[in-house]
């Protein structure tokens, strides 16, 4: 509307809220009315008139002009009256426009998303490369279903389900884990890094973080879709992997604004995981290799696997052998004694209500003999010479027995009598015998326990030494392991003793008896194997170098191999560090802590070997060349979103795996 006080010579007729206008407004002077909002024009004239006399009288307004010089005419009428045809005013033809153009193309979009072809024509853009190449195969017109649940909907399904959303079913986070099960359980790929709640609490607590109660609540109520961080259709060459740092500090609220400044020290990363295999690198470097006049370099022992990204160690026979096969050989000389006949005082067995009739001339006289650990497992199967065993205590040797105590004469009777019939049930029975009578739990490595004994062996050590008139074998057992210097079984007279001979190094029989000694469950069983073959002087010394884990429950046969280590939270991959001219020799990151004292006095560290015979890597040594204008400094260069629950411990997580 005009201004009360507007001009009305302005002529400025400003009606856009209205439907209709004066058509004389196109031509300059519309009318100061204007049509009524049904778009019909009302004929109205400037004044009514006021008789005056016998005639009339203009009463026009000041601010419409004034008295009009006319006047009214004789009827009393206005001489000023305008009539127009209305016409829709721009606002109305934009509103019918834009209706108009809505339903066309709302009918456009249903009759497309109605088609065959609708999924071609809402693709927001091309897949990844990788993704492509698996979901391409596929029908064209239903491929959008491998990932998307409701591809296969109608419109109007999912116009409901944009409107009061979709109740149960399947959903777009369940649908990648079709083909991603295994990069994290079902259950648990929707929490924020894989990793339960509690866990995750406690290691926010461990490493300093919030209070683990908030960082719970948090984790339970925070669960994401996997398309939070991975968002397709980006072009075949996009990194759905990739995130920013900003994605990062989303949810971590210890903000880093630079890894130079910012970010926490590493404390004793990479050494505070525990050693597999006992291998002192200060005495080695400072010592041993001196002494045998050999360089000391790291790429002897660690070398790259396949992808560069790892270093393996090497074999024993390329790193090690030079040096330790004489220990080992000199260890095994005269090989390993499995089943002994022991020495017994058969005259005062029938003291003691005993008789062992008859008994090797060779192995009567004084009580003496210790059994092998190994024969030991075998008699403890037979209740009464269990009881034997223990009634003679642990460790005990015959030499140890009273002849005039009774009770340890009938214990050293029981244990001749359960020789003879094991050696009886072994030269007739052979490898059944030894399941019967081996722990069940390792039943299934009776192939390895038993190391190919031969019957034969058994049954002529049997007949030579029970049934014949002995003879005496010259030779010792040392000369006889030289006989079976390639590993196997022999017969030693002299000591009425079957022993084995190991092949060297890696022994698949030691092996597997070493296993055996730490997973059984008889302590005082136990306690004998390893101490007849797991002391750093027994028969190949494998336990000098090969560590006890898991609580003394496995050995770590071989060196620690990050390739098969569950992801954790760190990640690094030498290829492309070792590749600087400064790095390539190791020593720049991995520096011997090479005590004051003087280190040629260094000897080499047992099996309690402590893991830091290296200092610890400082965040420095990564700074100088980690920042956003060099090598980058992003999170995820070197660390994981994803991570596995079994890289877990009981307080939280294990020491970090880089792998």
């Amino acid at each position: 509307m005009r201004r009360p006080l507007q001009d009305a010579d302005e002529n400025r007729y400003e009606r856009p809220g209205e439907p209709w206008i004066c058509g004389l407004a196109a031509d300059g002077p519309p009318c100061p009315f204007g049509p009524t909002l049904a778009g019909h024009c009302p004929a109205l004239a400037d004044c009514i008139p006021l008789a005056e006399g016998r005639g009339w009288r203009c009463n026009r307004s000041e601010l419409r002009g004034g008295v009009c010089p006319e006047g009214p005419d004789v009827d009393g009428k206005c001489c000023h009256r305008h009539h127009c045809t209305p016409v829709r005013s721009l606002r109305l033809r934009r509103k019918r426009f834009v209706i108009g153009t809505t339903l066309f193309t709302s009918g456009l979009l249903l009759v497309a998303l109605a088609s065959g072809w609708r999924s071609e024509a809402i693709v927001p853009g091309p897949l990844t490369r990788h993704h492509a190449q698996i979901i391409g195969r596929a029908d064209q017109n239903n491929r959008c279903d491998a990932c998307h649940p409701a591809a296969s909907e109608s419109p109007l399904e999912w116009a409901l389900a944009a409107t009061w959303g979709r109740a149960g079913g399947i959903d777009q986070t369940a649908l990648c884990m079709n083909c991603h099960e295994d990069l994290a359980p079902v259950d648990l790929a929707r929490l924020p890094h894989n990793v339960p709640p509690d866990h995750l609490a406690t290691l926010t607590r461990v490493h300093g973080g919030a209070n683990p109660i908030a960082a719970r609540a948090h984790a339970d109520d925070k669960k994401l879709a996997c398309a939070v961080c991975h968002q397709e259709h980006h072009g075949a060459e996009h990194d759905l992997a990739a995130l920013t740092d900003a994605q990062c500090q989303t949810c971590h609220q210890q903000q880093y604004a630079s890894f130079a400044s910012d970010h926490l020290d590493f404390g004793a990363w990479p050494y505070q995981r525990t050693e597999q295999i006992a291998f002192d690198h200060v005495a080695h470097a400072a010592k041993h290799f001196p002494a045998e006049s050999a360089k000391f370099a790291c790429q002897q022992c660690h070398v790259d696997d396949a992808t560069g990204d790892v270093k393996l160690l090497v074999h024993f026979d390329q790193a090690c052998a030079s040096c330790h096969d004489k220990n080992i050989g000199a260890s095994i000389a005269e090989g390993i004694a499995v089943l002994a006949v022991p020495t017994l005082d058969v005259e005062v067995l029938p003291d003691a209500g005993r008789d062992l009739d008859p008994w090797p001339e060779r192995a009567t006289g004084d009580f003496d003999g210790e059994l092998p650990a190994v024969m030991q497992v075998l008699l403890a199967a037979d209740p009464a010479v269990a009881t034997a065993m223990a009634n003679l205590g642990e460790g005990f040797t015959l030499a140890d027995v009273d002849p005039d105590d009774p009770q340890q004469v009938a214990a050293a009777a029981e244990i001749g009598r359960g020789t003879k019939q094991l050696l009886e049930a072994l030269s007739t029975d052979g490898h059944a015998t030894l399941h019967e009578r081996l722990p069940k739990s390792s039943s299934d490595q009776l192939h390895a326990l038993a190391g190919q004994l031969p019957i034969d062996t058994l049954a002529a050590a049997r007949e030579q030494w029970f049934a014949k008139p002995q003879a005496v074998e010259r030779a010792t057992a040392a000369e006889l392991a030289k006989l079976a210097a390639g590993g196997g079984w022999f017969r030693d007279d002299r000591s009425m003793t079957i022993r084995y001979q190991p092949t060297g190094h890696a022994d698949p029989w030691l092996r597997a008896w070493l296993d055996l000694a730490v997973r059984i469950e008889n302590q005082q069983l136990r306690a004998v194997l390893l101490d007849d073959l797991g002391q750093p002087n027994s028969p190949g010394t494998c336990l000098s170098c090969h560590q006890l884990q898991d609580g003394g429950r496995a050995i770590a046969w071989r060196g620690f191999d990050r390739r098969h280590e569950p992801r954790s939270f760190t990640k690094f991959s030498h290829r492309p560090h070792v590749l600087q001219p400064e790095l390539a020799n190791c020593s720049h990151c991995h520096t011997l802590n090479i005590p004051e004292s003087n280190p040629a006095t260094l000897v080499a560290v047992s099996s309690t070997l402590s893991p830091h015979d290296f200092l610890p890597i400082g965040k420095q040594a990564c700074a100088t060349c980690h920042t956003p204008t060099a090598a980058g400094d992003a999170c995820i260069q070197c660390h994981r979103y994803h991570v596995e629950l079994k890289a877990f411990d009981g307080t939280g997580f294990s020491p970090e795996v880089n792998r």
